[in-house]
């Protein structure tokens, strides 16, 4: 969902290991303006997932600062 006076959306995925720790695959920030159109805004990374179980979060910038960061957000890749 769009953010009102968002400028700039942080996407945020990691891989769950096995032990639980993480480990980063995807960090980037995307401007506003480039991913969201009304009140939907999206995008697809340019990251490939191998098989496992994955979580990812989302953040906000503009000049006024940082947003807080999403809930964190679970998903698996089955291959």
């Amino acid at each position: 969902n769009n953010v009102n006076g968002a400028t700039w959306y942080q996407l945020w995925v990691s891989t769950v290991n096995n032990n639980g720790s993480l480990t980063t695959v995807h960090a980037k920030w995307h401007e506003a303006s480039q991913v969201c159109s009304g009140a939907t805004c999206s995008f697809t990374p340019d990251v490939t997932l191998t098989s496992g179980n994955y979580r990812w979060w989302v953040r906000t910038w503009n000049a006024a600062g940082y947003g807080p960061w999403s809930s964190a957000m679970n998903f698996s890749v089955a291959r």
